[in-house]
């Protein structure tokens, strides 16, 4: 399964690829008591997967809201460090 984080807009946007599927998009707010990682739990709940399922991770970088941008690509480059898989940026 692949994920595909997408927060340079008002709200964050989960992209899940798994191989043979349609690609699925989750909308999730992130301010206020809301955070990537929660989003990003119930996103991985909703499909019945875990962290660990994960083959890859992709965040989008470019145009958009700065501070929100980096802390997407802070976190895709934490999770896939720590799970051992690959990341990369996609622009615009």
């Amino acid at each position: 399964m692949y994920l595909f984080l997408d927060n340079t807009a008002e709200e964050l946007i989960i992209y899940v690829s798994v191989e043979g599927e349609s690609i699925r998009e989750y909308r999730k707010s992130v301010r206020g008591e809301g955070s990537i990682l929660k989003a990003l739990e119930k996103v991985l709940s909703a499909e019945g997967r875990k962290p660990a399922g994960l083959s890859g991770l992709a965040v989008r970088v470019g145009v958009g809201r700065f501070t929100a941008t980096r802390m997407a690509a802070v976190f895709a480059n934490v999770m896939a460090y720590s799970l051992g898989i690959p990341v990369c940026a996609v622009h615009d």
